[in-house]
């Protein structure tokens, strides 16, 4: 599919800075919204996978295209894009305020897969994160903090959003 550089390189060109590669000789083409959906969740990299939750933040309208991404995708990979497609859509909920002074024209991302990873409907954002947190490390059998992830993606991309914001004020 596509290298770290490619997928870094395109996340660059949308502004979505959170993870840092080498930056790529010429005028590469870009990415399509699908292909770079795809491409993150397949890379064999942890830090990439999860960019696509700052990848939906920050661009929600890519939400639109989770279907074709997810059609691209083998079943352990679409699990992977559900649970962070998920955790993308809960934080939009969780971190509205800050995301609507920093997105322009924000729109939602529609959560299409709870009910599929048996996550309920009720209850906060953060509640239902914490139980998508627990889903993930059964489903996953790592024993890593996902709620302590999805948050540290979200906040990373935020902070750097409303840093830029301030710089291009100066």
């Amino acid at each position: 599919m596509f290298s770290a550089d490619q997928l870094i390189e395109e996340m660059n060109r949308l502004g979505v800075h959170f993870v840092v590669g080498d930056s790529l000789p010429g005028n590469m083409d870009s990415i399509s919204p699908v292909e770079l959906m795809a491409g993150l969740v397949v890379h064999n990299d942890a830090r990439i996978r999860l960019s696509l939750i700052p990848l939906l933040l920050q661009h929600p309208e890519y939400s639109e295209f989770a279907q074709e991404a997810l059609d691209m995708l083998d079943d352990s990979q679409k699990m992977i894009f559900k649970l962070y497609y998920t955790a993308a859509s809960l934080l939009q909920l969780i971190y509205n305020d800050q995301i609507l002074g920093l997105v322009e024209g924000s729109q939602v991302i529609y959560d299409h897969f709870s009910k599929e990873l048996a996550i309920r409907n009720e209850g906060t954002a953060k509640e239902r994160l914490r139980e998508l947190a627990k889903r993930h490390q059964e489903i996953t059998k790592l024993p890593v903090n996902w709620y302590g992830t999805y948050h540290h993606a979200a906040k990373r991309i935020l902070t750097r959003m409303q840093r830029e914001r301030e710089w291009a004020r100066i």
